[in-house]
């Protein structure tokens, strides 16, 4: 008897903390958003793009932006009414415009050639040179404070394009650039579920009110 009332002292309260912690454990959900974009276009390049605020479910707890460039390339292009020898030296630098909610960063990439000397046969559309991204270029921002700014929206974002271009070039030719930007821009919203408290199944309520009983009775031995 009593070594049944030692152990019961004993496990009345890992009884009871047991029963309490089930059910315990919180529920978050991240909802992802993206808009994709593919465009080539003499520069300047001019790319909107548009995110959803955040709608819910629950309470947003935090935020993961991301912008990646599968590619970004530039090209020196020429018109020509006639053949001739040209040189030039260009270059090209993308930025991301986007809202005072969002710090995605580094947000800029800029790329540059340049060529001596070289000949242009007559011909229209003539593709001289260029040069691009040599690997998947990933822009991102993660915030868990000030998240109020991203229930509000839709979010608008302008990825441009722009280049500057110095050339010496025969009368008859004319060069241009053009610039292609292939990617993807997202947004994930974590959330954590506003849950009602579970019914416990009937072996959490048993364990719980072992625990109980076991204290209730420790509690009336000592006054004894």
């Amino acid at each position: 008897m009593h070594t049944f009332l030692a152990h019961a002292r004993r496990a009345g309260l890992p009884l009871l903390l047991a029963g309490l912690s089930l059910g315990a454990a919180a529920a978050t959900t991240t909802t992802t958003y993206s808009a994709t974009f593919e465009s080539t276009s003499t520069l300047p390049l001019g790319i909107p793009l548009q995110l959803p605020a955040f709608a819910g479910p629950g309470t947003l707890i935090g935020v993961d932006a991301q912008l990646t460039l599968d590619l970004y390339d530039f090209v020196v292009a020429a018109n020509a009414q006639t053949s001739g020898t040209v040189s030039y030296q260009a270059s090209s630098t993308l930025t991301l415009q986007q809202p005072a909610a969002f710090q995605i960063s580094p947000s800029t990439l800029s790329l540059s050639l340049s060529q001596p000397s070289q000949f242009v046969a007559a011909g229209n559309g003539q593709e001289l040179g260029g040069t691009a991204t040599s690997s998947l270029v990933t822009w991102s921002f993660q915030s868990n404070a000030n998240l109020a700014p991203f229930s509000s929206g839709p979010f608008d974002f302008t990825l441009t394009g722009t280049g500057t271009l110095s050339a010496t070039v025969p009368d008859g030719i004319q060069l241009f650039l053009v610039g292609t930007a292939v990617g993807k821009l997202q947004v994930s919203y974590t959330s954590a579920l506003d849950e009602t408290p579970p019914i416990p199944e009937p072996g959490s309520a048993l364990l719980l009110a072992g625990g109980l009983a076991a204290l209730a009775w420790h509690r009336r031995r000592r006054r004894y």
